[in-house]
């Protein structure tokens, strides 16, 4: 899987190409739109930040459909112990 940001007029689109079919119905779920380059998301190309959110969206992509697909497991646990974790530290 890659990711594409493409800029039309007023509108940026995040998209994730080449995923396998199998995940095409997941893609979906998600709420991406099937293009013809692949799976988007797209949103106001004068948003905020936008260009850091997609280096971000760039790095979770695969792994955000692999989880959708309960081919990997969520770390829910770790997300979840984080805050306590760091709200014990401040006050050491």
């Amino acid at each position: 899987m890659e990711t594409l940001f493409s800029t039309e007029g007023t509108h940026t689109s995040f998209i994730i190409t080449g995923p396998d079919p199998a995940y095409a119905e997941v893609a979906r779920d998600l709420d991406y739109d099937e293009t013809e380059a692949g799976f988007a998301k797209t949103f106001q190309a004068d948003t905020p930040h936008l260009a850091s959110i997609f280096e971000q969206f760039s790095r979770c992509a695969e792994e955000m459909i692999l989880q959708a697909a309960d081919v990997h497991a969520v770390p829910w646990q770790e997300a979840l112990l984080a805050p306590c974790y760091r709200e014990l530290s401040s006050r050491i």
